[in-house]
């Protein structure tokens, strides 16, 4: 499964937008979620803060990595499978697009 962004290009846009602030990347709204999270095991008083705010880094970054692969191997990767069903099937109805790319402005821009 691959190459999808052929067929959905509004949908890998707003799941594209989706990995980068889910990556915390700075100006998006998962920068400062993250950072929050980060800053809060750093400031707490717990046995061993330096381990696990290591432990919540790693996460983002294992997150990011994990994110950025989904959109490479089923948007832009080329697909192994039969290229005979995709030209057959239509593009969605407007109103799924509709829902769920109402939150991107939001993640885009809330930051």
């Amino acid at each position: 499964m691959g190459g999808l962004w052929k067929y959905m290009p509004w949908t890998y846009g707003t799941v594209l937008i989706g990995a980068i602030a889910s990556a915390g990347v700075p100006g998006f709204a998962g920068f400062f979620s993250k950072d929050a999270i980060i800053e809060a095991v750093h400031l707490s008083k717990t046995p061993a803060p330096a381990s696990r705010g290591l432990a919540v880094t790693a996460c983002v970054f294992v997150t990011a990595f994990y994110t950025f692969r989904l959109c490479s191997t089923r948007f832009t990767e080329k697909s192994a499978s039969n290229h005979t069903i995709m030209p057959r099937t239509s593009r969605p109805p407007w109103s799924p697009c509709r829902s769920y790319s109402s939150p991107f402005p939001l993640s885009a821009r809330a930051g």
